[in-house]
């Protein structure tokens, strides 16, 4: 059985953090992480990148961009090349507006590039936020009433149309276009992590391990929540089913999962050390 090594995404990092790269993966390494997931360190020069990460004991298990990276995709597979990353997630623009139209233009592009990924002995992982369970109307391609950011006085969207999700895993290759599934904006979407995993199995690439905690109104609305409605949560902290998840995860022997926590009111150290606690004492990695 594959042992996976999780990492810690250097988004929880503030920003002026960030700037101070050997003092951002020393508290990573004393946090007793493995590595990291982050973008391409040290201005996308890999040589300089692999030899920062081995200086602290870490490596970059997975890459994040976004689709934007989709015109600078040979330099994304030059980096992860020299780096040694295997898994590069991207995730998609948040724009309800555009319609199904945006993931019609956007599936084939997305598809070439996991191809070439695949070619390359790499994984190109599609990274799902909530937006990507909002519905539409088939025939028109348009949003249908209750987007939850846009809507305020709805309670959700009918259960009807097509899911954003569905039409871009359709319109993808499952044999080389894959998913980095975020189990927060999967619980975010109004649906059942456990569940998701299980019927996507063939389609992950890794996981984001990620917890939320509700503090909208109530009643709760159904389906997607706003944005703000949660708050990101330190691991164990929210109300995400993490154990069951990662339970349903386990027949599928992942390597490399990544923790992620967008902000935290904490300390970064603090924060980090209380995920990487419950990673060990919970989930058993």
């Amino acid at each position: 059985m594959t042992v996976t090594k999780v990492g810690c995404h250097t988004i929880v990092f503030k920003e002026d953090e960030r700037k101070d790269l050997d003092l951002m993966l020393r508290t990573v390494a004393e946090a007793g992480y493995p590595g990291v997931e982050s973008g391409m360190l040290c201005d996308g020069d890999g040589n300089a990148a692999k030899a920062k990460l081995h200086a602290h004991g870490l490596v970059q298990g997975s890459l994040s961009t976004s689709w934007r990276a989709l015109d600078t995709f040979d330099a994304i597979l030059r980096y992860a090349d020299t780096v040694g990353v295997n898994l590069i997630q991207m995730s998609g623009q948040n724009r309800p507006e555009d319609g199904l139209a945006w993931y019609d233009a956007f599936a084939p592009r997305f598809n070439d590039a996991a191809r070439r990924a695949h070619d390359a002995g790499k994984k190109l992982c599609y990274h799902n936020h909530s937006w990507e369970f909002l519905r539409y109307d088939e025939a028109t391609g348009q949003i249908l009433p209750g987007d939850p950011n846009e809507d305020a006085a709805s309670m959700g969207q009918a259960h009807s149309g097509v899911v954003a999700m569905d039409r871009l895993l359709d319109r993808t290759d499952p044999a080389h276009a894959y998913l980095c599934v975020d189990i927060h904006w999967v619980h975010h979407g109004g649906l059942d992590p456990v569940k998701f995993v299980t019927e996507h199995a063939s389609r992950i690439g890794y996981v984001h391990i990620k917890d939320m905690a509700y503090v909208g109104p109530q009643p709760r609305r159904p389906g997607v929540l706003r944005f703000d409605d949660s708050v990101f949560a330190e691991l164990g902290r929210g109300e995400v089913d993490l154990v069951g998840t990662w339970n349903a995860l386990k027949p599928l022997n992942l390597p490399w999962a990544a923790y992620e926590q967008d902000r935290s009111s904490l300390p970064t150290a603090e924060a980090i050390g209380i995920s990487r606690a419950f990673l060990r004492d919970h989930l058993g990695v």
